[in-house]
């Protein structure tokens, strides 16, 4: 009785089972991690053929990720080569840089391993957050989600108060 299924990336082409997942019905979070365009499509088409919603999840499988092997520009192309899925990052760095730049890019889902305590150890604790930590994420993800906006020019509503301030001359005597 879950509500929807996670396919790891180390599944993402392995084919029948995603089939055999569809068959539920239920939404689905794909990760992709080192997975290529070429070998996620067809995971696509199964979930597209049984009218499965689903979100793909960029990844980088290295327990922490260092920064700099993120490829958060991975993002953009995922949404580009399927535009009617949600797009996402499962985040396995340390901190919540990564995450609130994905946002940045496009990603709509953010997936953190989570522990009450690091301390009391465990397979993934090393790079888990823990509660103030995963708060954090949330607080600051929502923000950088608001800040992206629309694309408008020219003053918005609450900026036309501050036209005032534009550059002008003014005579001081007359000249």
């Amino acid at each position: 009785n879950v509500p929807a299924f996670k396919i790891g990336s180390g599944e993402c082409n392995n084919y029948p089972l995603i089939e055999h997942i569809a068959k539920f019905k239920k939404p689905i979070i794909l990760s992709t991690g080192m997975n290529s365009i070429d070998t996620i499509k067809p995971a696509v088409k199964i979930l597209r053929k049984n009218k499965i919603k689903f979100a793909l999840m960029h990844c980088t499988n290295i327990y922490p990720t260092p920064p700099e092997l993120v490829r958060l520009e991975c993002i953009k192309q995922l949404k580009k080569a399927f535009p009617d899925a949600v797009i996402g990052l499962s985040d396995h760095t340390m901190g919540i840089g990564a995450s609130i730049a994905a946002v940045a890019h496009g990603a709509t889902v953010i997936e953190k391993h989570f522990t009450l305590n690091r301390a009391d150890g465990g397979v993934d604790s090393a790079f888990s957050m823990e509660p103030e930590e995963m708060k954090h994420l949330v607080i600051e993800t929502e923000r950088a989600w608001l800040s992206l906006g629309q694309v408008t020019y020219g003053p918005s509503e609450a900026e036309k108060g501050s036209l005032i301030f534009r550059r002008s001359l003014y005579i001081a005597e007359d000249m």
